[in-house]
């Protein structure tokens, strides 16, 4: 299984954010988008998923395939008015997989957390919850927008290692960053500044 996309070029009220992009990954993958703030790296996870129309370009398979991909965005997918419990049991449903296992929500240190209202968590601490989630969901495509921001060491290490594991299992994932650093995991790079993708 690959997923690609090819010269795709996205607007906002007539301005182009995103301007004839491609990449292309396969089974077992991961890639790395790269860019400064405002370079279009959430834009361009959007549109993959569906989010964002295109004003050209293609990608293949298209979003409305039945392939079921994942978003992790900034904006979490988190029901404020909604405990982390009543949050796992909603996106449970919407994705038909498991909730978050008690070894996981125990590791991210969000036991004492569950009968709280997301609204009342920090940015972290919410992070934490939607990445626990993101291992119980079996869908081929993650994309992963900014995924570390505002989380531990700890927390860091268990996301590679998890990360590892659905790519070992023949899953795929994009990850978008602006910081430049090194990540622990074999990846393709792909830097939205230059349009440029390389292993």
């Amino acid at each position: 299984m690959s997923f690609s996309f090819h010269n795709i070029c996205i607007e906002y009220h007539s301005h182009r954010v995103v301007s004839n992009v491609s990449a292309s990954i396969d089974s077992g993958q991961l890639l790395y988008v790269q860019g400064s703030n405002g370079s279009g790296k959430t834009t361009l996870l959007k549109a993959l998923a569906g989010l964002l129309p295109l004003a050209e370009g293609q990608i293949n398979p298209p979003n409305t395939h039945p392939t079921p991909i994942f978003l992790l965005g900034h904006q979490l997918g988190l029901k404020q008015g909604f405990t982390l419990n009543e949050n796992w049991r909603w996106l449970s449903k919407i994705y038909n997989c498991p909730m978050p296992s008690y070894a996981d929500i125990k590791y991210l240190g969000l036991t004492q957390h569950t009968p709280i209202l997301a609204q009342q968590l920090s940015m972290g601490q919410r992070k934490k919850a939607l990445i626990a989630f993101c291992w119980q969901v079996n869908t081929s495509i993650w994309l992963l927008d900014e995924p570390l921001t505002n989380c531990d060491q700890r927390t860091q290490e268990l996301f590679y290692k998890r990360l590892e594991q659905h790519l070992a299992e023949g899953g795929m994932a994009l990850m978008t960053s602006h910081d430049i650093h090194p990540l622990p995991i074999p990846h393709q790079t792909l830097s939205l500044q230059e349009a440029v993708c390389s292993a």
